[in-house]
């Protein structure tokens, strides 16, 4: 009775209080519509709006944000902006959570009291390697020959990937219940994800490797952005969240519907026919298998078994992928950007070649152009770190990660408990997965690196 009036006044309050920031944002719209663009204004009204509904319902927030973590491909899109609406709803989120810090110091400074469910923007961990490494960035763009576009790169990603993908889902998740939810928020991600890389399978005509799994387009409109690895990153995660939904669903029937759909994001992370999604896919099996049954077999037979599976992937790709000429072109560019990340490593070994700057740097390679056409990002962060802040920057990045790896797995010893074991297990296992993937990939500032990681340090931290 006493949780029911208190979510009765609460959203009195919301409502009240709406409507007065609802008519405020609405004349502060019309004025300002008179000096500044319309679209300027619209998005500083939705964002008011969004702060306001935040600060009321944080988990809601959370919720929505993590439902957004497959779809990069929505995004507002306003001359040069290009604003993907995880972003925006993390943002958004963040600052309600700033004003709830800023409405609970006022409080204290009246000596008034402060209701203990305001949620509080409290824990930080890993913070000073995120510090070094965004000295360190800053270092780099002292290389930069535009000091504003090496400024804004810095904030948005470098420094707001932590702030927002890692923080957030630490300090808003504080309880098992809310945890679960959003591992079906992400869940839904991933089967939403993987129905759109069937249809592409299904509609696509032509040859096996013509028609794998690539985000389904209704027109112009790609909700998964990229081509197929956008797919496999997604199910990378995606898969071993429904084991855990598996394991922790009690009824049975739920448990088969879990079961159907983790094995069609299986199914179609193998019809993407992404070799990073394939590694990492085997990478996540091989650490449960080795985990759970490294005590049943001997050294010898468990490097028998490793050796086995390296010569079976290595078989499979000379049949499958190494005739084909798409994956032979896209084998060679790496190569040979893994080579112009290392010429222009040896320039500025230390602090980089300014921030940002990777593909400028492969675009004025004469050899690449005439090879390849237009420069693309680096498919892997060891190349793109160490080219654009050197090895500071390489170093106190991975510093960054090995804090939080170093967090699981000195948690994972502690427990006891099978049934957390084999959760906290599966949450390691998604981090790796997605870590490996980005060996590979460009993702290594985005949600689809870090969220898993700040979920699995708030699942971790729960569960042991």
């Amino acid at each position: 009775m006493i949780s029911e009036k208190l979510n009765k006044q609460k959203f009195s309050n919301f409502l009240e209080l709406g409507l007065v920031v609802l008519g405020l944002d609405f004349i502060f719209a019309l004025v300002a519509g008179l000096f500044v663009n319309w679209f300027l204004v619209f998005g500083v009204f939705a964002l008011v709006l969004l702060v306001y509904v935040f600060y009321f319902y944080p988990t809601l927030g959370l919720y929505v944000f993590t439902l957004l973590f497959p779809f990069w491909g929505l995004s507002l899109q306003v001359g040069s902006i290009n604003l993907p609406y995880i972003d925006l709803v993390g943002a958004s989120l963040f600052l309600a959570l700033i004003v709830h810090w800023l409405m609970s110091f006022i409080l204290k400074k009246r000596d008034e009291k402060v209701d203990k469910q305001v949620v509080l923007l409290q824990e930080f961990p890993g913070l000073t390697y995120a510090m070094l490494f965004w000295l360190v960035s800053a270092m780099a763009m002292t290389s930069n020959s535009e000091f504003v576009l090496a400024l804004k790169y810095l904030v948005r990603p470098i420094m707001f990937f932590y702030l927002i993908y890692v923080l957030l889902p630490i300090n808003l998740i504080k309880s098992k219940k809310v945890f679960v939810k959003v591992l079906y928020f992400i869940f839904a991600g991933g089967i939403i994800t993987s129905i759109l890389g069937l249809l592409s399978v299904v509609l696509t005509e032509g040859s096996l490797y013509a028609r794998r799994a690539v985000p389904y387009a209704f027109g112009n409109w790609n909700l998964l952005g990229g081509n197929h690895n956008a797919v496999a990153e997604v199910l990378v995660v995606a898969v071993p969240v429904g084991i855990i939904l598996y394991f922790l669903q009690k009824n049975l029937k739920y448990q088969g519907w879990i079961l159907v759909m983790t094995m069609l994001m299986m199914f179609v992370l193998l019809l993407t026919f992404s070799r990073s999604g394939w590694l990492a896919l085997f990478f996540e099996f091989l650490i449960i298998f080795w985990v759970l049954y490294r005590k049943k077999f001997s050294v010898y037979n468990l490097l028998i078994i490793g050796l086995l599976a390296i010569l079976i992937i290595f078989l499979f790709y000379l049949v499958i992928w190494h005739n084909v000429t798409m994956v032979q072109g896209s084998t060679s560019s790496r190569w040979l950007m893994s080579q112009i990340s290392w010429y222009y490593f040896l320039e500025n070994p230390i602090i980089g070649n300014g921030l940002n700057t990777f593909s400028e740097l492969v675009g004025s390679t004469f050899v690449y152009n005439v090879e390849f056409g237009d420069p693309l990002d680096s498919h892997g962060l060891v190349q793109k770190l160490s080219t654009e802040s050197g090895i500071l920057g390489l170093l106190t990045y991975l510093g960054l990660l090995g804090f939080f790896v170093r967090f699981y797995i000195e948690r994972f010893k502690r427990i006891k408990d099978y049934d957390s074991r084999f959760v906290v297990l599966l949450l390691i296992v998604i981090v790796f997965g997605a870590l490996f993937f980005q060996f590979f990939s460009t993702s290594y500032y985005l949600a689809k690196l870090w969220l898993p990681i700040g979920l699995a340090y708030a699942g971790i931290k729960l569960y042991s």
